[in-house]
């Protein structure tokens, strides 16, 4: 498997594949699963992909994919008010 990898999931299951992914998003929109929230890398909690398109392509993605810039800048925008780091990964 390639890397850098990522992983969206809203549920227990989803989370149990952590250890094998280098960044796990708990995706809150719908439902806020505690486990889930608490052990995530990144939580989204916007009703929303589009923040998970952010993230995946990083900060040169508009830069590289420029037909999709409007769908990065919006998730940008969810992002800055929806994703939350657990405690243990804030500091770091």
């Amino acid at each position: 498997m390639a890397r850098p990898v990522m992983l969206v999931g809203d549920g227990n299951t989803d989370l149990d594949t952590k250890p094998i992914v280098d960044c796990f998003v708990g995706f809150a929109g719908v439902v806020a699963r505690p486990r889930v929230v608490a052990e995530a890398h990144v939580v989204v909690h916007a009703n929303s992909l589009l923040p998970v398109l952010a993230l995946a392509l990083g900060d040169d993605g508009a830069a590289l994919h420029p037909e999709m810039s409007s769908l990065i800048d919006a998730g940008r925008e969810l992002l800055g008010a929806s994703v939350h780091l657990p405690p243990d990964r804030a500091a770091s």
